[in-house]
């Protein structure tokens, strides 16, 4: 597991390797860590591994930062991966580029919210993905003024509702300091309206959910997840349970180091604190006019993250 402390702070780093080739092929992947400066900080190399023909790997490894600076609110450091996938004599088959921060994140049943080893409020608004008057295709200008503008006045907290953001939006809000709630569904199994996700939540769910935590999981803005927004399956708590099981199922696999919670509707009418369906979440939240939250333990491995 990823660890932190203020002498140093050990990095997960894993590639998935496809092989496209006829045969076998021998690779590595080489790391190369900069700091906000650029200045190289850290590199290394992982053991060469063989990837058959037509598969996928993931290849891991790991590595150290001395002195870590942690990415906070108030100092939102942003480390960069260099990574190459080399094939034989060392040619460069791949690379990219993946920014990250460094974190100790934490929420606690007794006192709420911990970044960093420091305990205080989450002070939140949700945003839909428009702009306004620019509508859904929102310069980063105008992302930039608004979160600048919320931030001024005390928010520290970002809801994406309900849908999830555009990436250059979690580059903003981890470049400005700012905690952020990553939804990824407004239906499940029953309508909102008649042509919307539910048509295909059944048989694409599965794959978006992966490929949406995969997209985002760097980004160390990125505290919760949400697994939606005033989901109308909850009147139908054995389907509800389902479907939610396996949104959690696919997150876990793909991010153990967060929780995962979602806006839950009308709790109390279709009585999903009494039912066993709130308690298969990490947070427990209710939207709406009487909204509440509390916080129950997570599993070990889900208390602290380092991405």
């Amino acid at each position: 597991m990823p660890t932190i402390t203020a002498a140093g702070a050990t990095v997960t780093i894993a590639t998935d390797v496809h092989n496209a080739a006829a045969d076998a092929r021998p690779v590595k992947v080489e790391t190369v860590i900069t700091d906000a400066a650029g200045r190289e900080v850290s590199r290394t190399a992982t053991p060469e591994a063989l990837i058959p023909s037509g598969r996928t790997e993931i290849v891991k490894g790991e590595v150290q930062l001395v002195s870590p600076r942690r990415w906070d609110i108030n100092d939102p450091v942003l480390y960069t991966a260099k990574i190459r996938v080399l094939g034989r004599d060392g040619a460069v088959l791949d690379n990219d580029t993946v920014r990250f921060g460094v974190r100790d994140v934490k929420f606690d049943p007794a006192t709420g919210f911990w970044l960093n080893g420091r305990n205080f409020k989450l002070k939140g608004v949700a945003l839909h993905h428009d702009g306004g008057a620019v509508g859904a295709a929102v310069p980063l200008d105008v992302w930039r003024q608004r979160l600048g503008a919320l931030k001024a006045q005390g928010v520290n907290a970002i809801r994406t509702a309900h849908n999830v953001p555009s990436p250059e939006f979690l580059d903003l809000t981890d470049e400005m300091g700012l905690l952020v709630m990553d939804e990824f569904f407004d239906q499940w199994n029953v309508a909102k309206t008649p042509e919307d996700y539910h048509l295909f939540f059944s048989d694409w769910h599965k794959r978006d959910t992966a490929d949406m935590v995969r997209r985002d999981r760097n980004h160390p803005s990125i505290v919760i997840w949400s697994a939606g927004n005033e989901i109308h399956d909850t009147a139908y708590p054995v389907q509800a349970k389902a479907a939610l099981k396996s949104i959690m199922n696919i997150v876990r696999a793909h991010d153990p180091s967060r929780p995962v919670t979602m806006g839950l509707f009308r709790p109390n009418v279709t009585k999903d604190y009494h039912n066993g369906f709130a308690d298969m979440l990490d947070l427990r939240t209710a939207t709406g006019s009487a909204a509440s939250a509390s916080f129950r333990e997570p599993p070990p491995k889900m208390k602290r993250g380092t991405q």
